[in-house]
């Protein structure tokens, strides 16, 4: 459109904007929904000459900006308002420190060896006792791999729950063998 046409049918635009239920409220928005709407109109009202079908032709274009205009704004609102994933976040704010255990395993030097030894002997011994448990392979996917429970359940085939008790049976073992030694880490 040329700046003479623009400037014929400002107005007009400006006013049908205004009128229009759903500019009510985001008045804040009116530069950009006028430069949305010049923009979709193009060249076409140098085309056009009888001015009832200018004026419902600018009509359906201002409500189709006015609902494009408002929506960029939401989804720009909404991005620019997620909270960033922080590792420390403030207790004041009503959330408080994000928890990790720290890098424990059996193969790090926290133990003693012959805790170590006491713990594959009685985890052999488990694993001989109950070979239907699979407690090897449930041991291997969730400290050797770090599974979820919804991950060893589907590979073992088994419910969530039965994971979870199978999981409690390895954890009762190695309180039982390192005792107050666990509940310090």
């Amino acid at each position: 459109m040329n700046k003479i046409t623009e400037k014929k049918y400002e107005d007009l635009i400006i006013d049908i904007i205004t009128q229009n239920p759903r500019y009510q409220g985001n008045e804040d928005l009116l530069k950009y929904i006028y430069d949305d709407v010049l923009i979709r109109l193009g060249g076409i009202l140098d085309s056009i000459t009888d001015e009832l079908v200018i004026r419902s032709y600018i009509e359906r274009i201002v409500k189709l900006s006015i609902i494009t205009v408002i929506k960029k704004r939401a989804i720009l609102l909404s991005e620019s308002s997620k909270p960033e994933p922080k590792k420390n976040v403030v207790k004041q704010s009503g959330y408080y420190d994000e928890f990790h255990y720290p890098e424990i395993g059996i193969n790090k030097q926290v133990f003693s060896d012959e805790k170590k030894q006491e713990l594959e002997s009685e985890l052999r011994k488990l694993i001989n006792l109950y070979p239907q448990k699979e407690f090897e392979k449930l041991y291997n996917l969730r400290f050797i791999e770090k599974k979820s429970l919804e991950q060893i359940s589907d590979e073992l085939n088994v419910s969530q729950a039965q994971a979870a008790e199978r999981l409690f049976e390895l954890a009762l073992l190695v309180k039982r063998i390192f005792g107050n030694e666990v509940s310090q880490v």
